[in-house]
């Protein structure tokens, strides 16, 4: 399976490859470029396997950057916990669980930047109340990206929804300052894997 942001680049370079083949002969390139496409933009099955209404998941697959205390503007005092996205991790970007959008930000930037410029890049930042707590899942455009976009903006959804695609991006969760961190840092994560309880 593939996520939705690439049905059209896929079906439109399968359809070349296609035409290719009927009108002139088998190529071995376009038959690579083809499964190198299908495999960037692959979706696992997202499997919520814990029913625990207080579970979080990994919202991407990836590389534990970052698990601290801040203080944010819209949540007070709370535990952030990025994961980094690389071109070889699946790239879906799922619900970490039950959970009502109230606000989706876009602010524009930069991309194919470097770490330094880093704070100037595109960004997604969507708060929602979840276990009647506040969260918050901030999105930030790796060197790879060319634009953010979210499927689902508002309303209730599901652990595990798929909400947008990922090249490259560091995803955060801002959660309660209390909530229980099973996870550390370095720490290879799968997408829907668990990373903590809330309180």
């Amino acid at each position: 399976m593939i996520s939705k942001s690439a049905y059209g680049i896929v079906g439109v370079f399968a359809a070349f490859f296609l035409l290719v083949c009927i009108f002139f002969a088998f190529s071995w390139f376009l038959f690579l470029a083809l499964l190198a496409l299908v495999f960037i933009y692959r979706k696992g099955k997202g499997s919520v396997i814990y029913t625990d209404k207080k579970a979080i998941l990994a919202p991407i697959s990836g590389l534990v950057s970052k698990i601290e205390k801040i203080r944010h503007k819209d949540l007070g005092e709370c535990i952030e916990l990025s994961i980094e996205n690389s071109l070889f991790d699946e790239g879906v970007i799922r619900t970490g669980s039950n959970m009502r959008i109230q606000s989706v930000k876009i602010r524009h930037g930069l991309f194919g930047q470097s770490k330094k410029l880093a704070k100037f890049s595109e960004k997604i930042f969507i708060l929602a109340k979840s276990q009647n707590k506040k969260i918050a899942l901030r999105i930030s455009a790796g060197s790879l990206e060319r634009k953010l976009r979210l499927y689902e903006s508002f309303g209730e959804l599901k652990a595990g929804t798929e909400l947008g695609f990922s090249l490259n991006s560091t995803v955060s969760l801002l959660l309660p300052k209390n909530t229980r961190v099973l996870v550390g840092l370095n720490d290879r994560v799968k997408s829907c894997s668990l990373l903590g309880y809330f309180a």
